[in-house]
């Protein structure tokens, strides 16, 4: 059974997939205003539309199914990319074996890697934790759904969004003092997010969407520009990040983040409206797993095909070229594979 797709998620996913892209690539400057902008929502709009349109569990066992699913569907890509990466650094160090001393380092970093990585490099037990962008998002992915999905099992009404502000503004706290293990304090800080994806569902996003645009849009602006300038020559952003625990003049960054969330939604459905023209947007949206996971791994290998110069602008063509061919291949062998395995099935003799 196919199921059905909601086109302005699809479309709003596909945008937002290049905009990361986008993102990882113009800047690492904290002041960069393209970054700034792009981060300050990116993430935020995954959270919410999972929450659009995944189905949440009537049940115990069907809680169980849907987290043996979703582990199945967001971990084992994360560990995928983490080995791919794992295997390109110890390609590049593989005269350092030799020595046992290098090798208890390497096995230790990379255990601890697996443990606490996020999107940023970060010290634990005086070894470097090198920043593994897709696979901690991943990671944030699944135990925020299975978190989301187990509170609106147990609670309901206003018991539910009480219970994700509180873990909201708890995550924020203790992101100040530590940071757990499997980014779980950014899980506990997204909790609002899931909702905001949980109540949307039940609103027509599709109506006047050219003035929602209008309304979102100046509204994200407003506060994206006010936050950007409240914290402007702060240490750290000036805007939201989850992967460095930055949330400057939280919950204010939230709103910001689920405005530019709103706004993007808009303009997909409007967009939509030309479903021909922006059909292969609707198809990366809908395959983003496939182009998230290519994306993690791009900074390997394929690094010496898209870093071709020192014009940012022409690297991030390049970057968004080169995961969309290699997006494409995956996608096309994917159907093959797909095919030969339904010729299989029809070729075999009913018993």
């Amino acid at each position: 059974m196919k199921k059905n797709r909601i086109d302005w998620v699809d479309c709003a996913k596909g945008i937002t997939l290049l905009l990361v892209i986008i993102g990882h690539t113009v800047s690492t400057d904290a002041s960069n205003m393209v970054r700034a902008g792009i981060f300050s929502f990116h993430m935020t709009l995954f959270f919410v539309v999972s929450c659009v349109t995944g189905k949440l569990s009537n049940s115990n066992d069907e809680f169980v199914k849907k987290t043996e699913k979703g582990f199945k569907h967001l971990i084992l890509p994360a560990l995928f990319i983490y080995i791919t990466v794992l295997i390109y650094v110890s390609s590049k160090c593989i005269s350092e074996f030799r020595s046992w001393e290098f090798v208890r380092k390497f096995l230790k970093e990379s255990l601890l890697t697996m443990v606490f990585s996020s999107g940023v490099n970060l010290h634990v037990l005086s070894a470097e934790i090198k920043g593994l962008g897709i696979p901690w998002f991943l990671v944030v992915m699944f135990l925020g759904k299975t978190l989301f999905d187990y509170m609106h099992l147990k609670l309901s009404g206003r018991k539910l969004i009480v219970g994700c502000l509180l873990l909201s503004v708890t995550g924020v706290v203790i992101s100040r003092l530590q940071w757990l293990p499997l980014s779980f304090d950014i899980v506990l800080t997204i909790m609002p997010m899931f909702y905001i994806g949980y109540i949307l569902r039940k609103f027509c996003v599709e109506h006047k969407p050219v003035l929602k645009l209008l309304i979102f849009g100046t509204g994200w602006f407003v506060t994206f520009y006010l936050c950007y300038k409240i914290n402007e020559g702060c240490n750290g952003y000036p805007y939201m990040v989850y992967a460095s625990r930055q949330y400057p003049s939280y919950p204010f960054c939230f709103l910001s983040a689920i405005l530019g969330t709103l706004m993007i939604a808009e303009l997909s459905v409007i967009l939509c409206k030309q479903k021909k023209i922006i059909s292969p947007l609707l198809y990366l949206g809908k395959n983003s797993l496939y182009m998230l996971v290519i994306h993690g791994i791009d900074s390997t290998w394929m690094k010496r095909i898209w870093l071709i110069s020192e014009n940012i602008y022409i690297n991030i063509i390049c970057r968004i070229i080169v995961d969309i061919v290699v997006f494409a291949a995956v996608m096309y062998v994917r159907g093959l594979w797909n095919k030969s395995k339904q010729q299989s099935r029809e070729s075999m003799p009913e018993t």
